[in-house]
């Protein structure tokens, strides 16, 4: 990080002001293109029909949990990320974020208009704009308005672990805010939405995907799990059970996860 950067972003209030510049930049950008609505606290209330929601990241320990696992998410609310489309569970809401691998995006298109057809859940679209930068603009469009909205981050600037210590004072308002991972957009989206208590099922942070072979990416580290500037998407989650435990919100990580927030 060069000394300009890192004078800047050594402050929180400069943090907080850099990214409120960006999120508003953003909205500029957002006008000027065919898009969903923005989601709001709002439409996530609306499909809400429990305080307790899970949230399914795509690791291998998703294939561990039981038939009444699946029975209890099915009592309350999920939200989904990224290629869930793998599975056959269709969850309360489901958030894409564009792949940059574009082996990915051909590969799986079709696959994933099976789940953006469904009307039984709300579909959210992450980092649209990176829909313009990997399609051709006829094709992105088409792609965005099968969505139902697209979420407007804002992001938190963590750079090291003295300011993930102060996370509160960055994630503390009504913002959608994103640091690192579409995990951490996931958490404050169910913070905001009003959840008493949040499970976090498939989050491994290493290994494969559910839908691979056993072992077949064994060993892999992934990225959000490495150190940047001395702090991790681990450390994050912390931070933010700190947070919501102070909200009375419970965040959890389930039995067959990986990874052990409890």
């Amino acid at each position: 990080m060069n000394k300009l950067k890192f004078f800047f972003h050594k402050s929180i209030f400069l943090n907080k002001l850099i990214s409120l510049i960006s999120f508003y930049a953003e909205h500029v950008d957002y006008l000027r293109r065919s898009f969903p609505k923005r989601v709001a606290v709002k439409d996530l209330t609306n499909v809400k029909s429990s305080g307790t929601l899970f949230i399914l990241g795509s690791g291998e320990s998703i294939n561990n949990l039981s038939a009444d696992d699946w029975d209890e998410i099915n009592q309350h609310d999920s939200m989904a990320l990224n290629r869930w489309y793998k599975s056959s569970f269709v969850p309360t809401i489901w958030m894409w974020e564009p792949p940059k691998d574009e082996m990915v995006r051909e590969n799986d298109f079709s696959e994933m208009m099976h789940l953006l057809d469904n009307k039984h859940c709300l579909k959210i679209l992450k980092n649209w704009h990176h829909l313009y930068s990997f399609y051709p603009p006829k094709r992105a469009k088409n792609i965005a308005l099968k969505f139902d909205a697209v979420v407007m981050t804002r992001r938190t600037h963590i750079y090291s672990p003295r300011q993930m210590q102060q996370l509160k004072k960055y994630v503390k308002s009504h913002y959608f805010h994103f640091y690192r991972g579409s995990l951490f957009l996931a958490i404050c989206m169910a913070r905001l939405a009003g959840y008493k208590k949040v499970i976090l099922c498939g989050v491994d942070f290493g290994g494969g995907y559910f839908w691979l072979q056993k072992n077949e990416e064994e060993g892999i580290i992934h990225n959000t799990a490495k150190a940047r500037n001395g702090v991790s998407m681990k450390h994050a989650l912390f931070g933010l059970k700190s947070i919501l435990s102070e909200e009375g919100v419970e965040l959890e990580t389930h039995a067959t996860c990986k990874f052990n927030l409890n």
